[in-house]
């Protein structure tokens, strides 16, 4: 099966490459901070049959600061709102320190 990279600033690019797949790992969290409502939008704009979505459950200094239930309840809204599009949920876990959520369309 052929792979590929691109390299794309992703604040304000979205990859038209077509994937079974896209992991966005511990993006999301940094593309809001940058710009709101960015890290949806390009979630919902990739041409990917499946999402792998991460969250980071302590701070980089090894503190839990309500992370998981904060970014659940993001996820949550952003499925109920439509902000996601047509992916719903499949999975989701708590995996080491980090919330990892699988959506599929």
């Amino acid at each position: 099966m052929p792979q590929a990279a691109e390299c794309a600033d992703l604040t304000i690019e979205t990859p038209a490459s077509q994937a079974d797949t896209a992991y966005l790992f511990k993006l999301i969290p940094v593309l809001e901070a940058q710009r709101k409502g960015r890290g949806y939008e390009l979630a919902k704009s990739l041409n990917a049959k499946f999402l792998v979505i991460t969250y980071p459950l302590k701070s980089l200094g090894g503190r839990e600061k309500g992370m998981a239930k904060n970014y659940a309840a993001q996820l949550e809204n952003a499925l109920q709102t439509g902000q996601l599009g047509r992916f719903t949920r499949e999975a989701q876990a708590v995996i080491g320190n980090e919330l990892v959520c699988v959506l599929g369309r």
